[in-house]
């Protein structure tokens, strides 16, 4: 089955945002920035939960509801033209906003969102989708939490109790224990890292057709071998193009020096977690992280 647009997501903090950037190089691709993201107010999303879950088991008129959100970054009908071209508010604007009602028509489009991510399945049969998962490891993920000290609201996935329901009454204690508890970003790290990579696997061990997994490790050290091969998944040209983004955004340099430095930013979460914060993530993790990840990868 062939489909017309793209979803790239996964944890967040998980490489999301540079492979969406990658590909958006394509010349058949026009780039949607997280339309799940409820910080992104000018979006005015139906809802307000960060990673919102909407499956075929939502009420109908939720997914209708969501649904319309969602066709207004891709419909030529004129009620959403008529609203991208009054969001303009200056000449450049305006015409950006015309090139995008162009592209519309003669491009797929290529949506960037992991908090996408548990209503990936919905959002690929009514988007008309193909899917692509990231997969981050557990200590790097976390480092990178540490680093930008993102704290995260556990009541997001209490306040759904569908989604609590079908997808995460294994988790639902700790759940409810992050949730009205203050806990540290370690901590917060470890339940949210398996949480989500919990329904990566349950979703990978399905054969869904039109999905793609991917380490974001394997796409730091061989970009180019990893990127031609996503390009084949999704039917887009690996062009020039793309090729110097890739150089440009893993080293800055040129190809000598790609693999080696991508190696060291795979490796930076060994330098800012202590030990025994690494020791307390590999544990805390480790129900899950054997299935994507190796004892050598620690």
């Amino acid at each position: 089955m062939e489909h017309n647009n793209i979803l790239i997501t996964g944890a967040h903090r998980s490489g999301t945002t540079w492979t969406g950037k990658v590909l958006a190089t394509a010349t058949e691709l026009r780039y949607v920035q997280e339309p799940f993201n409820v910080a992104i107010s000018r979006y005015k999303q139906p809802f307000t939960q960060w990673y919102k879950y909407v499956s075929v088991h939502s009420p109908a008129h939720e997914q209708d509801q969501v649904h319309n959100y969602l066709k207004k970054f891709t419909s030529l009908q004129p009620k959403h033209l008529f609203t991208s071209l009054t969001k303009a508010n200056s000449l450049k604007g305006y015409y950006y906003a015309l090139g995008d009602i162009k592209n519309r028509v003669t491009h797929r489009t290529l949506f960037k969102d992991p908090l996408l991510l548990f209503s990936a399945p919905w959002f690929q049969e009514k988007m008309d989708s193909k899917v692509v998962v990231l997969v981050r490891h557990p200590a790097a993920f976390i480092a990178s939490l540490k680093v930008k000290d993102w704290q995260f609201d556990f009541t997001n996935f209490q306040s759904q109790p569908l989604l609590m329901e079908r997808e995460l009454s294994s988790f639902a204690s700790e759940i409810e224990e992050f949730a009205t508890t203050k806990k540290d970003i370690v901590a917060q790290g470890i339940v949210l890292w398996n949480i989500l990579n919990h329904y990566v696997l349950k979703r990978g061990s399905e054969n869904l057709p039109g999905w793609y997994f991917l380490r974001h490790e394997d796409l730091s050290t061989q970009p180019v071998v990893e990127f031609k091969k996503l390009c084949d998944f999704l039917d887009i040209e690996y062009s020039n193009k793309m090729h110097a983004k890739i150089i440009e955004t893993t080293t800055g340099k040129g190809p000598k020096e790609r693999q080696r430095d991508s190696k060291q930013n795979i490796s930076t979460w060994k330098t800012r977690l202590e030990p025994e914060e690494i020791e307390r993530i590999k544990e805390g993790t480790q129900p899950i992280w054997p299935h994507f990840y190796t004892e050598e990868d620690w």
